[in-house]
């Protein structure tokens, strides 16, 4: 199969090719965002919950996978300030996988918890380093160059930023576990990861506001990292699913619905940073500015949607066809695996400090340069 070298290419055989045309954004608000203040209070209302248990049989090994996941990051240059250090362990990044992959093998948990380290790191390159934030076009030209990491056969010598030379170890270690099909539909939602990145940079720089919340959906089904996550309850799970299963419409429709939990619960405990940036693309925003409500209002709406999904997901699992005995055995599995994934980072969410941030110069002090500028 040919390999994409570029965003700009792969775009024309993504599903994200249509938000291109749809540009799904309004020009102007009835309210403009930018009258939200930043440190307005809010609270999380009480009856924000996940139903999901929260499976935690590998939080034993939090200590085990932290020296783990600490020692590959320094190795391939992630990290290296001792600011920065301090933060990551503050975080508490290797709980975060001990929490959504609790079933995993220690070896694949701690390649599922390397990846995450890795999302981490990435995410705040492109949010809070801003410079790039601020210049899509340098931001799509960075992105490019992590799309033709895992498009090569061997590691694009151009290329030797830390972000890039440690998505090289996690893919050669991934391909190792892993048949074709699921390398290919992981080069797919990587890829639509970085393309929608480059839409929310956009919106970020041009001030607009999405249309709808469903507009916003589909645009956060891509920024919120959770398609691309999810390949890893398949690893971490020993499972592979077939494109005809994972194609299904039926299984698309739970697959959204989970993806959505995971994003709206996101948006939730890191509005106060998004604030600070001015960033457009949360729900909470969206649903501020399409209904004219007051900020607590739209947090109060946002955990009744993100509650909703919880319901949907329930309903909809038993809705699935029948794939056959085999593969009905790796469904069931796979969105066990998921909904422990999204429980995972539910309770992870409520002890994390990684979104208690209290203004911008705090965002850029702890980044390195580990990502082509």
């Amino acid at each position: 199969m040919a390999a994409f070298e570029t965003l700009g290419k792969l775009i024309q055989d993504l599903k994200l090719k249509h938000l291109f045309k749809k540009r799904i954004f309004k020009k102007k608000s009835k309210k403009n965002f930018y009258q939200i203040n930043p440190k307005e209070k809010f609270e999380i209302p009480k009856s924000f919950e996940c139903d999901f248990p929260l499976r935690s049989n590998n939080a034993d090994y939090d200590s085990e996978v932290e020296k783990h996941s600490f020692e590959w990051a320094i190795k391939f240059g992630l990290m290296s300030e001792e600011k920065v250090i301090k933060r990551i362990k503050s975080a508490k990044y290797s709980l975060f996988g001990c929490y959504v992959f609790p079933t995993a093998p220690f070896d694949r948990l701690c390649l599922g918890t390397d990846f995450m380290f890795w999302l981490f790191f990435l995410d705040d390159q492109v949010d809070d380093k801003l410079d790039l934030s601020g210049e899509p076009e340098k931001l799509k030209k960075a992105l490019d160059g992590l799309l033709l990491v895992i498009n090569s056969d061997h590691f694009p010598d151009s290329n030797k930023y830390p972000i890039a030379v440690s998505l090289w170890d996690l893919w050669s270690r991934m391909k190792c576990i892993t048949g074709k099909v699921w390398q290919q539909r992981f080069r797919t939602s990587l890829a639509n990861y970085f393309n929608a990145y480059y839409i929310h940079a956009q919106n970020c720089v041009s001030k607009k506001v999405h249309n709808s919340v469903d507009d916003y959906v589909e645009l956060r089904r891509y920024t919120g990292a959770a398609e691309v996550s999810f390949n890893l309850v398949e690893i971490t799970r020993n499972l592979e699913l077939s494109d005809d299963v994972y194609s299904d419409p039926k299984f698309q429709c739970v697959f959204n619905y989970c993806n959505d939990h995971a994003c709206f619960v996101n948006d939730i405990y890191s509005l106060r940073k998004e604030l600070l940036v001015n960033g457009t693309d949360n729900l909470i925003v969206v649903l501020k500015n399409l209904n004219n409500y007051s900020l607590q209002e739209a947090v109060n709406d946002a955990a009744k949607l993100s509650n909703l999904r919880v319901t949907q997901i329930q309903e909809n699992i038993s809705k699935l066809p029948d794939f056959g005995p085999e593969m009905n055995k790796a469904v069931n599995s796979y969105f066990e695996g998921v909904k422990d994934f999204l429980s995972g980072s539910f309770y992870w969410h409520q002890i994390t400090p990684r979104y208690a941030v209290e203004d911008k110069k705090q965002m850029e002090s702890y980044l390195e340069l580990i990502l082509a500028p």
